[in-house]
């Protein structure tokens, strides 16, 4: 009696354990065929990007130093994001992010309001220049930024020059 109790106890083990098999490898089935909501993937390459006839000589000469290629490939932006480019500065990175986003995205430059007096007018002509219409300035204090719950994709704070 004691042996057909164990052989029972063992083939129930046994039994919990491949249904929680059969069940987590279900999941995992289920999660690696999951598409992902909201914006669609980068809507082309970083070459490309940064290829743009209208992004300025003085930022593409820093597109090696500041490994623009690398970040972009990191980052993994998404065609249609929202990005929060804290600390903007004049739009470096801002630019870039535009164009990855594509014009179905949008990319806020924030930087603090003491910073409005020096970059101001190089933020207006990059805004100008440049022709995308998906980026637009913000001179917010860091502790009044209050974006809605679930409108900001990806938030960016680049280290400067």
């Amino acid at each position: 009696m004691l042996q057909l109790t164990l052989k029972t106890k063992l083939r129930g083990l046994q039994m919990k354990k491949l249904g929680f098999g059969l069940v987590s490898a279900l999941f995992l089935t289920l999660a690696a065929c999951a598409t992902p909501s909201g914006p669609t993937t980068q809507p082309s390459s970083s070459s490309a990007i940064l290829a743009a006839p209208t992004r300025p000589a003085a930022d593409r000469a820093n597109d090696t130093r500041r490994k623009v290629v690398e970040s972009l490939d990191f980052m993994k932006v998404r065609a249609g994001s929202t990005i929060l480019d804290m600390e903007a500065g004049s739009g470096f990175w801002s630019e870039i992010l535009a164009r990855a986003t594509g014009p179905r995205g949008r990319v806020v430059m924030q930087n603090p309001p003491a910073f409005a007096a020096r970059l101001e007018g190089l933020i207006d002509a990059r805004l100008a220049s440049n022709g995308l219409t998906n980026m637009t300035k913000s001179f917010t204090s860091f502790d009044s930024l209050a974006p809605e719950s679930g409108s900001v994709d990806m938030v960016t704070w680049v280290q400067g020059p």
